[in-house]
């Protein structure tokens, strides 16, 4: 039989064991503490500072370096550049048309009348426009310096000023045609320059005036011979006068000598530097 002081002395030592186990768990740094708790929670914070850190950075990176403002270059030039290349089909649809001769007028006017999306006719509508010979050009309405330089980087200039008065020389005939019995015969719309006014264009008088030797009277009409006719009292005392007038949709420009004459091929290449400044009445 087992003594009572011993089996008494062997439950103590299996308590006092136990209770030692439970010590040493209590001390193991894997089980879950207060203080791990604490510090968890703590890297916890510090990683998201560090991210709104990192996001701020790149907020800045992206507005400071222009990533926005590029994403909507790339978008605005694409769309002009949809309604360039448009423009561009059309008219070579046109020429072919036309037997391979390039039209004097167009006739396009405005991108409504284009081939696109409706979007794109909204947005660029009153912003881009189409002169008589097929340009496309940026209008009045673009004032935002940085929208001017992306059309101006694609290729689309600003629309020129209106011109209300025209300068040219018997060499920038002579550069488009010879003269045929005397006369320059120019198609009315390559005549002109891009930009001269509608107003100019389609005025019946001007106004006297040259920036050269040569007096002159003009007049865009059927009777320009007859108002030619008293040149020879003119004061001036100078011995040329020159008439432009309309005939069959033609702009003719003469240059007649004293006695009525118009110049030969010779005469016109000598005077080739003379310039005639036409302007609205």
């Amino acid at each position: 039989m087992l003594n009572k002081e011993k089996l008494k002395n062997k439950i103590t030592n299996k308590t006092v064991g136990a209770l030692s186990v439970r010590n040493t768990c209590e001390n193991d740094p894997i089980a879950p503490t207060q203080k791990n708790k604490g510090i968890t929670l703590i890297a916890l914070i510090i990683t998201i500072i560090v991210m709104l850190i990192l996001v701020g950075v790149t907020i800045n990176v992206a507005l400071n370096g222009g990533l926005f403002t590029s994403a909507r270059k790339g978008t605005y030039q694409t769309q002009a550049s949809i309604i360039k290349e448009q423009l561009e089909v059309e008219k070579a649809t046109m020429v072919a048309n036309n037997n391979g001769d390039e039209p004097s007028d167009y006739g396009i006017g405005t991108i409504e009348n284009l081939d696109i999306s409706q979007d794109l006719k909204d947005k660029f509508g009153s912003k881009l426009t189409i002169s008589a010979k097929g340009t496309l050009y940026y209008t009045d309405v673009v004032t935002d310096n940085q929208e001017q330089s992306w059309l101006e980087e694609i290729g689309i200039e600003g629309e020129p000023t209106q011109l209300t008065s025209y300068t040219f020389t018997i060499g920038e005939l002579l550069a488009k045609t010879e003269p045929v019995g005397g006369g320059f015969f120019i198609p009315f719309n390559d005549f002109w320059p891009e930009n001269v006014s509608e107003e100019l264009k389609n005025s019946h008088k001007f106004n006297d005036r040259l920036g050269g030797e040569m007096y002159h009277n003009v007049a865009c009409s059927e009777d320009s011979f007859i108002d030619l006719a008293n040149y020879e009292n003119d004061p001036s005392g100078v011995p040329f006068s020159y008439a432009m007038l309309l005939v069959d949709g033609n702009i003719a420009f003469v240059v007649m000598d004293e006695s009525g004459n118009a110049m030969d091929l010779d005469t016109y290449r000598e005077y080739s530097d003379v310039s005639f400044t036409v302007s609205i009445s």
